[in-house]
């Protein structure tokens, strides 16, 4: 778009996508709380004289930066300047605090003329952000780093115009004119941490859609360079810090270490379970807390034990047990870490398969007692007491514990009072003021609000309980189903009442789970939940058809309008549905749920959205107004949706066709998969087994 005027009033022009025929909530209220609406124009007084920041592409302000401005800020400062070029084609001046200042500047962070202005940047909350102009001045300032960040990129977004709708794409527009109107802008985040997990890569979000994929614990858990889990091995199944029968690896290698078994005349792998059978109930015939195993218990990937060496009131028995060998690896990885003292943060939990979980007399009858969640924070609590009551007499310091509730431990060890209010069963089921609590509802159906009367019951006990039982609580958010990763899941507006649910609980910090293989491209729902979310994060009075509307404008150019109808087209059939049928039934991880049921999807649905994308394809590739690279670049991004009801058709294929078709059908289906590098379709099903499986070269 050259000579791009104004983009941000602009913007506020373009019709918005109103998602006509969805049944679906957007208002700015949750439980009775207030969420004013925001855009870009927030905080800006737009009647007022503007600022000329660059005058017909010659910067006419220089950027004014700190005399010791830590590294992180110098490479903030270096894309501020080189989207300023990038808009206007002009070349911007940095400047430190020090030099002899003349003219107008835009001061990044504690400049000695930002301190000389006596604003108090100290009651900010977590990484937020001032952007204020005094004098002609721009002063973008925070008290932590973090947020002197996201303040700067917030000003490229307001003013400059640029937009981060993926990892890989930028909007960024053609100005030769930068205007700054008079502003007063304070921004503070709506979760304290905002985490995205996408294509196997987890990183922070600094501000709205700019990614950064530098080191996400050093940012995430400060002081963190590598992180350390009490388990080391390299399985990423279990690289969480799931404790179970196979924890015992070389370090070194990451390989398992070997024993020899005299049976087969040879080495084998060596489990923990091999060394320590009594710490697991599925090894057959060994007493385990004085308790006598089924004679014949089941095989398998069985969690350690949780209660093995705690004692009814949550400390540590004597003698050796399970929660003894954690203590030592980890103060064994903290003597080793005593010089760097790198070591903050250890995460322990129930291993990622429900229902593996130890079954002797001792877990059974306290998880009756105190819940799955309870048995676990009694775990979890003797962990850190013992650790940190050594730790601080040999190194002065402490480190924090993580852990999950999930699966069976997802349920707090909570009482209902009479007044509605919950309480916990007993003292050592409030877990440790160095203990992290992240609660993950995998189970959840998400296409309805956690606030819909047929799961409002049940989320307010799992949140309202771990509150009480925790000092901070987190959540472990799901956003896509990993059973059906390439169908449309509906839950993009609900997302944002969900937010509004989790601030009213008092959630800190929310991961948004979306993808877990690094070979994966961000699929297309993933690319603009993604952006709607980012801007959830920081102000829950963001309006989400908006955002969709700019997302769709920009990332599709030319086929926009056909990602739009597409969009209405499936959003329109979910919201009919639970008009007709009322729950959808579609919780994430569920095999056995009927989101695949081919009786929610009409054939006629899905052709209609393969038409949609085939034809604008058609009148793209007939459009002469579009360069090459616009017109290959909408055709790539409008034909990936097609791989969404190309998916639906091909899981429910038997009920639609002649299942002589289905390999024709197939090899049209994955060969789409193969050219947007789409390899794994969910529930364990990827690209390259299919095509074995139907002889497809």
């Amino acid at each position: 778009m050259k000579k791009f005027f104004n983009y941000i009033i602009l913007s506020l022009l373009i019709v918005c996508f109103s998602f006509s025929a969805i049944s679906c909530k957007d208002d700015q209220t949750s439980g009775g709380t207030d969420y004013p609406k925001v855009d870009y124009t927030t905080g800006i007084d737009y009647n007022g004289t503007p600022f000329k920041i660059v005058d017909a592409g010659v910067a006419k302000y220089s950027i004014l930066v700190p005399t010791a401005a830590p590294t992180i800020l110098s490479s903030v400062v270096n894309e501020l300047t080189s989207y300023i070029t990038q808009v206007s084609g002009a070349k911007v001046t940095v400047i430190n605090d020090s030099s002899t200042v003349s003219g107008n500047y835009i001061s990044i962070g504690n400049t000695a003329q930002f301190a000389a202005t006596g604003i108090d940047v100290s009651g900010i909350k977590d990484d937020g952000f001032i952007i204020k102009t005094i004098d002609g001045n721009v002063y973008i300032a925070s008290r932590v780093e973090q947020g002197i960040m996201s303040g700067v990129y917030s000003f490229i977004e307001r003013f400059l115009g640029v937009r981060w709708l993926t990892e890989s794409v930028t909007h960024v527009p053609e100005n030769d004119n930068v205007l700054v109107y008079p502003c007063d802008i304070l921004e503070e985040p709506t979760f304290a941490r905002r985490i995205w997990y996408d294509n196997g890569s987890a990183y922070p979000n600094f501000y709205n859609h700019r990614r950064y994929y530098e080191d996400l614990d050093a940012w995430y858990y400060p002081g963190l360079t590598t992180p350390h889990n009490t388990t080391d091995y390299p399985d990423s199944r279990r690289s969480c810090g799931y404790v179970n029968k196979y924890d015992v690896v070389n370090k070194t290698t990451g390989e398992f270490l070997r024993k020899y078994d005299a049976n087969i005349n040879t080495e084998t792998e060596c489990y923990l379970m091999d060394i320590h059978p009594e710490y697991f109930t599925d090894m057959e015939g060994v007493d385990h807390n004085g308790d006598k195993k089924p004679a014949t218990p089941a095989k398998g990937d069985y969690d350690i034990c949780f209660t093995s060496g705690i004692k009814e009131d949550g400390t540590l028995r004597d003698g050796p047990s399970a929660v003894r060998y954690i203590i030592e690896k980890v103060k064994n990885a903290l003597k080793e870490d005593a010089t760097t003292k790198k070591l903050k943060y250890f995460q322990i939990a129930e291993m990622d398969a429900s229902g593996a979980i130890c079954k002797c007399n001792t877990c059974l009858s306290r998880r009756e007692a105190y819940k799955g969640g309870g048995v676990v924070v009694m775990f979890i609590n003797c962990i850190e007491h013992e650790i940190n009551s050594w730790l601080y007499e040999e190194q002065n310091r402490t480190v924090t514990f993580s852990t999950f509730a999930y699966h069976t431990s997802v349920h707090p060890p909570v009482k209902q009072n009479d007044d509605g209010t919950y309480e916990p069963l007993a003292s050592f089921c409030v877990a440790n003021d160095n203990v992290q609590i992240r609660v993950a509802p995998i189970g959840a159906d998400y296409t309805y609000s956690f606030q819909d009367e047929n799961q409002i019951k049940t989320f307010n006990e799992l949140f309202e309980g771990w509150d009480v039982c925790s000092k901070e609580m987190r959540v472990w958010d799901y956003v896509i189903d990993f059973y059906a990763r390439t169908w449309y899941y509906p839950n993009l507006h609900y997302m944002k009442e969900n937010f509004m649910y989790y601030k009213e609980k008092g959630v800190v910090e929310v991961f948004d789970e979306c993808g877990r293989s690094a070979k994966e491209p961000s699929f297309w729902t993933n690319a603009l939940k993604s952006y709607v979310v980012s801007k959830l994060y920081w102000n829950l009075g963001w309006d989400v058809s908006e955002l969709v509307n700019e997302f769709i404008e920009l990332y599709y150019g030319a086929a926009a309008p056909a990602a739009k109808e597409y969009l209405n087209v499936i959003e329109g059939h979910y919201a009919e549905l639970r008009e007709t049928i009322g729950s959808l039934d579609m919780a994430v991880v569920t095999p056995s749920c009927n989101f695949y049921n081919a009786e929610k999807y009409p054939l006629n649905l899905m052709t209609g959205l393969m038409s949609i994308v085939d034809n604008c394809i058609l009148e793209l590739e007939a459009d002469s107004t579009l360069t090459e690279l616009e017109k290959s670049q909408a055709i790539s991004r409008i034909e990936m949706m097609k791989i969404t009801p190309m998916a639906m058709i091909f899981k429910n294929y038997d009920s639609y066709y002649n299942t002589l078709t289905k390999k024709d059908f197939a090899k049209e289906f994955l060969t789409l998969c193969d050219r947007h590098n789409i390899s794994l379709l969910g529930g364990g099903q990827t690209v390259a087994d299919l095509k074995a499986g139907y002889g497809i070269a």
